[in-house]
């Protein structure tokens, strides 16, 4: 029976196109161990991206990793909580890593920590007691076992890891509880990083306490630096927390009712001077988020935050009709993502509480371009609420964890490093950090530029600094929901078609004596096309189902259900593309009798 052909061609999207999966592995590289006395610099992420941080130092038979983070899933990873670096190159050399440290408590340098250590068995981690409060909550989030062997830096101390390697820390400051420098000592030089690097000033005029925990630095000689370029193109120095508790505190104090603030559980200082304010204004202070309360009460118990950890109330205990003025609610939120909470109060679906009318809404941080329009948007329905909004878009509140351009001028005039690679920011940052160097003198051929899977090598004699052709593997690692494996490639793309294309289910009922279909196929479609405007094109998708399906029956003599299916998800796609120029994912149902 011929089918009619008719016109049921859908206006497509130009970015939309079909894919094919590569279902093989790729070709595994072999990548030599640097020459003996060679400093080899691994970066494994944290470039053109803003999170993954994750870098190396492996000097003969010994590596060092720096950071071991995570950044948010994308559009283009749908239902991907979170994205690693790649550590192929790690797991080959699984016995040379002999230390993991941590600068910093935010998922951008601990959120692979629980992934990576146990693919790499039991290596010493090295970080601040908060850091690793702050890794132990967040392992407890996941309900597994931390694979790791903890040693606290609370003061400058040296660590002997073996004949090639000691680790000098400093750069200990009480304004980041949670961050710290390590120099990386070799026969063949010291290689200084500075992980998150914020300098604590007031006015712009380096404090001493500052002064002094770089002491240890500025007394080695230091041939190689890596540091952080995400503040390298913001002029002057960076505001402190102190500047912006301050400034909220005035808003706090000119709110006429309640205090609503998404606040990021990794800036345990900052937070922690916040709702210091709150209780000693006396208000009722409410947490939402278990991370954020965990790292608020860790930070009680260890005495950063001068505020009993009783007087942290969770969100669940909230009466929702508490509408007094002398209530403070602290929201969990994330640098790239939309405050959750807050979404569900705008959109009147939060089950704890609701805006009140003059509640004031404070944004203490700044908006990721990314989401830019869903801030103004969040914003907008607030509003419509009768909420105040205010942020830094209006206001002095804006900080940043990262050191701006002066602050990054002084760490290299004190560390004075024979050659410099500027690591965790976007490509342009990292070009601005190279500027500032330029500007101290120093020459072209003193820096490397990296990309994620860089491999940058120090001459054993000093003398020269090259960055490798060959790259390691960089494709990047998809955590999916709690689990510990990495999502695969094909499930990430099935998702986006899903988002895309849609869902065409068929539902077949064929006889296993006659080889013939029964009844005609049940359709549902999701995503794809509306069932009642289609109905012709569904008439001839049913045509199509009965004959790819009586045509491979009859021809292997028997009903094999996963041949059959094949054979009408080939057929349906075929048509439905030709017919609608889009592909759903076709899924067939076949029920034999």
């Amino acid at each position: 029976m011929a089918i009619p052909k008719r016109n049921y061609r859908q206006s497509r999207p130009s970015h939309i196109k079909s894919k094919t999966v590569d279902t093989k592995k790729p070709k595994k590289v072999f990548i030599p161990k640097p020459n003996k006395g060679e400093i080899r610099t691994l970066v494994f992420g944290g470039i053109s991206e803003i999170g993954k941080n994750m870098y190396g130092i492996e000097y003969n038979n010994t590596i060092v990793l720096l950071e071991c983070g995570t950044m948010f899933g994308e559009s283009s990873t749908p239902g991907v909580n979170a994205v690693m670096p790649n550590i192929q190159y790690l797991k080959d050399r699984k016995q040379d890593v002999k230390a993991l440290i941590v600068t910093d408590a935010s998922m951008k340098h601990i959120g692979a920590i629980p992934y990576v250590t146990r693919a790499l068995g039991d290596p010493v981690l090295y970080t601040r007691k908060l850091t690793k409060a702050i890794i132990e909550n967040h392992q407890n989030t996941l309900r597994g076992t931390l694979h790791v062997s903890f040693h606290e830096v609370e003061k400058a101390e040296s660590v002997v890891v073996n004949d090639d390697v000691t680790l000098h820390f400093f750069g200990i400051a009480d304004n980041a509880p949670s961050t710290l420098g390590v120099l990386i000592e070799t026969p063949s030089g010291c290689i200084a990083y500075t992980g998150n690097l914020k300098v604590s000033h007031n006015k712009e005029i380096i404090r001493a306490e500052e002064e002094e925990a770089f002491k240890a630095a500025k007394e080695k000689d230091v041939i190689l630096s890596l540091a952080d370029s995400v503040g390298s193109e913001r002029p002057g120095f960076a505001i402190t927390d102190h500047e912006i508790v301050e400034e909220v505190d005035q808003m706090m104090q000119e709110a006429p009712h309640r205090v609503l603030i998404p606040l990021f559980p990794s800036q345990i200082k900052r937070n922690a001077m916040l709702l210091e304010k709150a209780f000693r204004a006396g208000k009722k202070t409410y947490v939402e988020g278990a991370l954020l309360l965990e790292n608020l009460q860790t930070a009680s118990e260890l005495g950063i935050m001068q505020m009993p950890k009783e007087s942290l109330i969770p969100i669940q205990e909230m009466k929702k009709d508490d509408d007094s003025e002398e209530v403070f609610i602290a929201f969990t939120a994330e640098e790239n993502e939309i405050c959750e909470a807050l979404e569900s109060i705008s959109r009147e679906s939060y089950r704890h509480t609701s805006v009140i009318t003059k509640d004031t809404i404070i944004f203490p941080s700044p908006m990721i371009s990314a989401n830019a329009q869903a801030t103004q948007n969040l914003k907008d329905r607030l509003s419509r609420l009768g909420a105040i909004t205010r942020s830094y878009n209006t206001s002095d509140v804006k900080g940043s964890g990262h050191a701006n351009k002066s602050e990054l001028r002084w760490m290299h005039q004190l560390l004075n490093a024979k050659f410099f690679i500027p690591v965790q920011g976007y490509h342009y940052m990292l070009n601005a950090h190279t500027h500032i160097l330029r500007e101290l003198g120093m020459s072209q051929d003193s820096f490397a530029v990296p990309e994620n899977g860089s491999i940058i090598d120090v001459s054993p004699d000093g003398k020269v600094i090259k960055k490798q052709k060959q790259r390691m593997e960089t494709t990047a690692v998809s955590v999916d929901g709690h689990t510990l494996s990495p999502v695969q490639d094909v499930v990430v793309q099935d998702r986006n078609t899903l988002s895309q294309e849609g869902i065409f289910i068929i539902i077949v009922f064929i006889d296993r004596k006659t080889l013939e279909v029964k009844k005609s196929p049940d359709i549902i479609s999701r995503g794809f096309i509306y069932l009642r405007e289609s109905q012709d094109l569904i008439a001839r998708v049913r045509i199509v189902i009965k004959k790819a399906a009586e045509k491979e029956a009859k021809e292997t003599g028997r009903v094999e259900i996963d041949k059959m299916k094949k054979a009408i998800q080939k057929e349906v796609q075929t048509f439905l593309v030709n017919e609608t120029n889009k592909r759903p994912i076709v899924v067939p149902v076949i029920f034999t009798q």
